[in-house]
């Protein structure tokens, strides 16, 4: 608990709640959570839902948003047409850095997207991926956790420039 140390690369549990509070400020769709099968997905994922529901959005009513959990397995595959909403904006996040099942889940979410408005949310560690086509990706309109975005807005971050620069 050292004040003086600043990690430049949030944790996972950092980035899942950064998301949480993000998706927070949306009032319609549906969120779609696919967890990796690995234990630090399943984990990370399992973080990300606690604090999620905790914070979960609400419609303009004050109901709060649907939301669902699917493994990253096959079986999700088939499934998914039955899983979507053609009427609400699909929210898919995928907490997995395991390309090969992305790639998989990627192609079959692009397929179904002419016909489901759907909005993908991945890890930081897509961008160095080689097999996903970011054509795919770009229609997906994919977003990715990142840890390097700095709101120079916030009452938080001003203060820290000013405690820093006075040093």
């Amino acid at each position: 608990n050292n004040p003086n140390i600043i990690q430049v690369v949030p944790s996972k549990p950092h980035e899942g709640y950064a998301l949480a509070n993000y998706l927070k400020q949306l009032n319609k769709g549906r969120f779609i959570l696919v967890r990796g099968t690995d234990s630090i997905s399943m984990k990370s994922s399992w973080r990300f839902k606690k604090y999620f529901m905790d914070h979960a959005p609400v419609d303009i009513s004050g109901k709060p948003l649907q939301f669902n959990e699917y493994s990253l397995k096959d079986s999700l595959m088939r499934v998914l047409h039955k899983i979507l909403s053609k009427e609400e904006e699909n929210f898919i996040l995928v907490f997995s850095d395991h390309e090969p099942d992305v790639s998989k889940l990627v192609s079959r979410l692009y397929l179904l997207s002419d016909v489901y408005p759907i909005r993908l949310v991945g890890m930081p560690s897509w961008q160095v991926w080689k097999s996903i086509d970011w054509i795919q990706l770009h229609g997906l309109q994919l977003q990715l956790v990142s840890p390097f975005y700095v709101d120079y807005s916030s009452p938080l971050t001003r203060n820290f420039l000013l405690k820093s620069r006075s040093k």
